[in-house]
Order: C-alpha cells, then structure tokens, then sequence
C-alpha cells in the first residue's frame, strides 16, 4: 500500500511513537470497488476522514494515480 499523506505532510503517531495509518478504499466497496491492493491505500487519519465526508472525485483520481505511478515501478 501506498502511503499518502497530502493534506498535512506530516506523520501520526500512536501514543508509543509508531506511525499509524488507516487502509483507504479509492473505489468505496458499498459502490462495488474492488478489495485487491491497487484499490487500496494508507492515509493519516485526517486524510481518510477527509475521503469520505468531502467525498471528492478530484481526491479518487490523484490518490489512483498516485498507485498507478507506484506499481509502474515494481
């Protein structure tokens, strides 16, 4: 999974110190995305919270771009 972070660039950290992130859906399963890795990412808590409330295709497409761009490397 990708790590994205683009609205505050910064990491969030547990309690301990260890970075925690949340697994995002880019095509929402309830609309019939798919649950294979190229569908998934890791966001901060604000970034997957900002997902789902605002909602914003804009928001799908940069994060399914982001993945395409990543599995090009491997």
């Amino acid at each position: 999974m990708e790590y994205v972070n683009y609205v505050y660039n910064k990491r969030h950290l547990t309690l301990k110190g260890v970075p925690y992130l949340e697994t995002h859906h880019i095509q929402w399963l309830s609309r019939g995305g798919s649950d294979k890795l190229e569908n998934m990412v890791a966001l901060c808590p604000n970034c997957h919270k900002k997902m789902h409330i605002l909602n914003d295709e804009k928001d799908m497409d940069f994060l399914m771009k982001q993945v395409e761009k990543r599995i090009k490397l491997l």
